[in-house]
């Protein structure tokens, strides 16, 4: 498009050098398509509504956009000069604004959305391409941008429900710490740094921002720093993040761990380690578990073991603790007022909850009542000690031991057992399942076996429960070498030591090599000397020894006096057919010493 053009009038008064008629009026139609092309913005008269690149015609008009993915811009060297292009979505679907087949940067992917409801102006010079003037809003009070939006200056949030929602990450959250609420800014509040060896610092230089660190070198320490205490509950996913460097680090250990503790304050385990490579750099490190039975805090730890290090060798920063199994997004920093009305919130709660609350009727829970002492006198609990005094019954249709009735299970290796008692003395009746599964009957605090007192034991015995059946035979050798003795059983030094009543019986020993069969290996583990061996398991189940270390031991033999039965049957058995076969000889010869009277031989 061209410039307004005037009419050449030549010279007065006939006209002289002057356009003729044809030319003047040419300059008109000219004039009249500058004009048209510069007039009141009109409306395109077809609507867009089918993916296609615009063609010349709609420049200089309003084009309407129906339900289309995208629209390719028309060529910027049909445009002109004075190039200018209004698009105003009309449908309910966002469309991408393409520069064009066109234009000279075409293909490429779309540089623009247009959101239903918006309208945007564009204009060009007929060379470059298509520039955005300016841009309308949707027809509703929302808005979005879909790049980046760049702000110099202070952004302010207010009004009614005037929140911050955040799907990407805030950059600029530096301080050490984010842990009271997931993700605020609190420096070191809560902290416990023991010896002064690491201490919250700051870059002023802006480098890393706020931070923790050793100030000063390390030499064979182990003084940790330890977050404050974070109230949580059994069974739940906790994640946690921290920017950790070891660069200095030069000797020892170093670790991170998130630790789980009881509501008496005692330690249970850890949730979550991190163990740290002496040297390395600035990194982010998420640790995520699931809180153990009993749980009623956390807390994280950075952990150095006989830690060498230098001057600022050691940096962590960034510290956040949330419930899920994924490190998220950092949310907007907390204030001084928020954390007050949190407080204030929760000590209101805290103190309703104190003493105790009179309702004046008996709430139910889903529909049902709960447990009180109006309608559930001395409730029996799952996890603490308590004595009945009345009978119980229980009863079930189960063979097998998990559907029995009552079942006694313990879920480590140790045996599982039943004690009874009467006043101070007592017994267990416990099964050991190693070795050849066997019930055992051992005194108050299992330091030694007891007696069993009945009509009759039976063992199975049929012949079609059996198979390998094989005669033994030369028995009497093997028993010629055995010893019965009389002896009292030790008793054991926690029951005061000395011995028992006097007994018949056999040493195990003295028959394992000829009888292995009759000789076991009980779940009883003893000493030299004959004491039992107790075991004892810290809360983490590691067993713990004495200040000599783990004692020798040995599992105590048993003999199997039952089946023993059997072997001095054989024996019997043996002499038996001996004395026959004698009795048999002295006959025979007694019959030939008469017949040798009777003929005088003798």
């Amino acid at each position: 498009m061209g410039n307004l053009q005037k009419t050449n009038l030549g010279v007065a008064p006939d006209g002289a050098g002057g356009d003729d008629s044809r030319t003047g009026f040419a300059r008109n139609n000219a004039n009249v398509d500058v004009l048209n092309s510069q007039a009141a913005l009109t409306t395109y008269p077809t609507v867009i509504t089918a993916n296609q690149d615009l063609p010349a015609a709609c420049v200089g008009k309003r084009v309407n956009i129906n339900n289309v993915d995208s629209v390719g811009l028309p060529a910027v060297h049909d445009a002109g000069v004075d190039g200018f292009l209004v698009l105003r979505n009309v449908g309910t679907r966002s469309t991408g604004i393409w520069p064009g087949g066109g234009n000279p940067n075409a293909p490429q992917s779309a540089f623009m959305t247009l959101n239903p409801g918006e309208s945007v102006a564009l204009d060009t010079d007929g060379v470059n391409p298509w520039r955005v003037l300016f841009r309308g809003r949707s027809g509703g009070v929302d808005e979005t941008i879909n790049g980046n939006l760049a702000v110099a200056g202070s952004v302010s949030i207010g009004g009614a429900g005037g929140d911050l929602s955040v799907s990407g990450k805030v950059t600029g959250v530096n301080n050490p710490n984010l842990q009271l609420n997931g993700s605020g800014e609190l420096g070191s509040l809560g902290w416990n740094l023991p010896g002064g060896t690491f201490s919250a610092q700051t870059d002023t230089s802006g480098g890393i921002g706020s931070f923790f660190t050793n100030i000063s070198a390390m030499t064979n320490s182990s003084n940790g720093a330890g977050g404050p205490s974070m109230a949580t509950g059994p069974g739940v996913n906790v994640t946690t993040a921290i920017d950790l460097a070891a660069y200095g680090l030069t000797s020892g250990s170093l670790s991170i761990s998130v630790a789980a503790f009881n509501a008496a304050g005692g330690y249970i385990g850890n949730v979550a380690v991190q163990d740290i490579v002496k040297g390395a750099p600035m990194r982010r490190y998420p640790l995520t578990g699931v809180t153990p039975d009993k749980t009623a805090s956390i807390g994280v730890f950075v952990n150095p073991v006989n830690a060498t290090a230098v001057a600022f060798g050691i940096v962590f920063r960034r510290i956040k603790v949330e419930v899920g199994l994924h490190d998220s997004l950092y949310s907007q920093e907390a204030t001084i007022a928020y954390l007050q009305s949190v407080l204030a919130t929760a000590q209101a709660a805290i103190t309703a909850l104190q003493g105790a609350p009179v309702l004046t009727g008996r709430p139910t829970f889903a529909g049902k009542v709960p447990w009180d002492t109006g309608n559930l006198p001395n409730p029996a609990t799952i996890d603490s000690a308590q004595t009945f005094t009345g009978i119980k019954g229980f009863i079930g249709t189960g063979i097998t031991f998990n559907t029995a009735p009552v079942l006694v299970q313990n879920p480590s290796t140790n045996p599982a057992s039943i004690g009874f008692a009467n006043n101070t003395n007592g017994g267990t009746f416990r099964y050991n399942s190693l070795g050849n599964a066997t019930f055992e009957m051992l005194n108050t605090v299992a330091s030694g076996y007891i007696g069993l007192i009945c009509s009759a034991v039976t063992q199975t015995s049929d012949k079609a429960l059996k198979t390998d059946i094989v005669p033994i035979r030369q028995i009497m050798p093997l028993l010629r070498t055995k010893r019965i003795v009389n002896y009292r059983m030790k008793g054991a030094a926690i029951d005061g030591g000395g011995s028992g009543e006097l007994h018949i019986g056999v040493l195990a020993q003295e028959w394992q090599d000829d009888f292995p069969e009759l000789v076991i290996e009980t779940a009883a583990e003893i000493d030299d000397d004959g004491d039992f061996i107790a075991h004892q398991y810290d809360e983490r189940g590691v067993e713990v020894f004495g200040p000599n270390g783990k004692p020798k031991s040995r599992k105590a033999l048993g003999f199997n006096y039952a089946n023993a039965a059997a072997v001095a049957l054989a024996g019997l058995l043996e002499v038996d057919a001996v004395i026959t076969a004698m009795q048999e000889r002295i006959a025979n010869l007694e019959l030939k010493l008469a017949a040798a009277l009777a003929r005088g031989a003798v």
